[in-house]
C-alpha cells in the first residue's frame, strides 16, 4: 500500500479536512480525591473506581483531575464531563451545588497526591453545577459543564488544565467515577471543540493508535505505523488543505499488531495535509507538514 502521497500522514478523528472545527475527547491524565481526615493518604489509585466531594465539620473531601490539552491546536469550546456514582443527600429529593475551581499548579499527580501537599485550590467557581439526590442504586447520571474560559487560556498557555471539584456549602458526600472505573470509560472527560487531536488515553477506547514516524515538518520520505489492538476494517485516506481527497493510503481487513504505511513525496507540493485513519468506524488525526 505504497504511494506516492504517503509522506502526507496524519491521522483522523472527525470529518477530513484540515482546521475543521470538531469534538475532541480528553481523558483525565490524572484523577484523585484527598480527604481532611487521612490528611497523609494517596487516594488516586486506593479507592478507584470513585472519586469525592464533601465538606462539613468532621471531613473535607477535594476531587483533582488533570487533563493534557497540548494536541490541542485551537478551541472554542470545553466542558468538563463527569458521571455521579451517588449524590447521597439526608433529604431526599433535595439539590445542592458543587463547584469547578482551579489549583494553584499543575505539579500533582493521582500516585502522590494527598490532602497534605495537593496546590491549594481556589474559592472563585468558574462553573457550577447541580445536583439531585441519589442513592447509590439508582443510575449513574453523566453531567457536561462548560468550563471554555478557562481551558482556552491553557491551551494557549501550558498546556495543562487542573480543575478541582468542591462544595463550600453542604455535609453531602458525592461520588463521581474515576478514569479507573470500567477502564476509563466513565471516567472524567474534557469534551473540546477545536482543531487537534485526541491524547494517547484514548487509544484503549479507540482499540488502535497511530504515530507519524520522522521529523515534523518533513523534507523527504515519511512512515505512519499502526498499532491494532485486533483484526479490523482499516482504511487512511490522505485530504489536502482544503479538504479535497489526494490518495488512499489502506482500505483491507488488517489483522492484529503494527501496520506500517510508508512512501515518497514525489509530486507532493509543500503544505500541510491529512489522513484519515480508521479501524471499524473509529478514527484518529494528525498533520504533516512538507517542506522543501
Amino acid at each position: 500500500m505504497t504511494t506516492r502521497y504517503a509522506a502526507l500522514l496524519a491521522l483522523a478523528l472527525a470529518v477530513p479536512g484540515a482546521a475543521r472545527a470538531q469534538q475532541i475527547t480528553l481523558n483525565a491524565s490524572d484523577d484523585a480525591y484527598v480527604q481532611s481526615s487521612a490528611a497523609a493518604e494517596t487516594k488516586g489509585t486506593t479507592d478507584a473506581p470513585r472519586l469525592w466531594v464533601r465538606s462539613s465539620t468532621s471531613v473535607t473531601r477535594l476531587t483533582y483531575l488533570k487533563f493534557n490539552v497540548g494536541t490541542i491546536t485551537a478551541a472554542t469550546r470545553a466542558v468538563l464531563r463527569i458521571t455521579v456514582d451517588a449524590a447521597l443527600l439526608s433529604t431526599a429529593g433535595s439539590a445542592f451545588r458543587t463547584d469547578v475551581v482551579t489549583a494553584a499548579s499543575d505539579t500533582w499527580t493521582e500516585n502522590t497526591v494527598t490532602f497534605t501537599n495537593a496546590p491549594a485550590a481556589g474559592t472563585a467557581p468558574i462553573a457550577s453545577q447541580e445536583f439531585t439526590a441519589q442513592a447509590a442504586a439508582d443510575p449513574d447520571q453523566t453531567y457536561d459543564i462548560d468550563v471554555t474560559a478557562y481551558v482556552l487560556g491553557q491551551v494557549s498557555g501550558d498546556k495543562v488544565v487542573t480543575l478541582v471539584l468542591r462544595d463550600l456549602a453542604s455535609t453531602t458526600d458525592v461520588r463521581f467515577h474515576s478514569k479507573e472505573n470500567v477502564a476509563g470509560a466513565t471516567g472524567p472527560q474534557l469534551i473540546v471543540t477545536g482543531t487537534g487531536t485526541a491524547n494517547e488515553d484514548d487509544a484503549r477506547a479507540r482499540g488502535f493508535s497511530a504515530r507519524l514516524v520522522g521529523a515534523n515538518p518533513a523534507r523527504g520520505a515519511a512512515q505512519l505505523a499502526v498499532d491494532l489492538d485486533a483484526p479490523g476494517a482499516l482504511t487512511a485516506v490522505v485530504y489536502d488543505a482544503l479538504g479535497r481527497r489526494v490518495a488512499t493510503l489502506a482500505d483491507e481487513m488488517a489483522g492484529a499488531g503494527t501496520r506500517t504505511l510508508a512512501g515518497d513525496r514525489a509530486n507532493a507540493a509543500p503544505g500541510t495535509y491529512f489522513v484519515r485513519i480508521v479501524l471499524d468506524g473509529r478514527a484518529q488525526t494528525l498533520a504533516l507538514t512538507l517542506v522543501r
